[in-house]
């Protein structure tokens, strides 16, 4: 410790030494301003953009679950269209997206309707930024 240092001052200069050793071992240069989260070996953990989209996708759902349920969107979301769908494969449809994105967190429809997690924020954001590799999935 230099004189004068704060234990508080020490911690935080490990901790961006630390960050400088991990950008280094990623060939990722010191000019670039990236954010590191780093999961529990202390690797920095990755995300692929499958996973960030279907993060985004379920905090919309989640916005809209929340919404008052004469609003135009929550209605929507629960509409069935009649008619005759064209010949050929079907397309996927929005909800199907969701069910896929809540079964790689652990997670079903019908399990997040009957607990109604996203009515509180906090269980929600943890659902949606969960996945099953960091075992916090049902944890809530």
């Amino acid at each position: 410790m230099i004189s004068g240092e704060t234990e508080e001052k020490v911690q935080i200069r490990l901790y961006e030494w630390k960050s400088q050793f991990q950008k280094c071992n990623l060939n990722i240069s010191k000019t670039k301003r990236v954010k590191m989260a780093v999961n529990r070996d202390g690797q920095p953990a990755r995300t692929s953009k499958l996973d960030r989209v279907g993060t985004y996708r379920l905090r919309w759902y989640g916005h809209v679950m929340r919404m008052e349920p004469t609003r135009t969107t929550k209605l929507n979301l629960k509409r069935q269209v009649d008619g005759k769908s064209p010949q050929g494969r079907p397309h996927s449809q929005w909800m199907d997206l969701i069910k896929a994105d809540l079964v790689t967190r652990g997670w079903t429809v019908d399990d997040v309707l009957c607990e109604q997690v996203y009515l509180h924020r906090m269980k929600w954001k943890r659902l949606i930024t969960s996945t099953q590799e960091t075992g916090t999935v049902k944890s809530l």
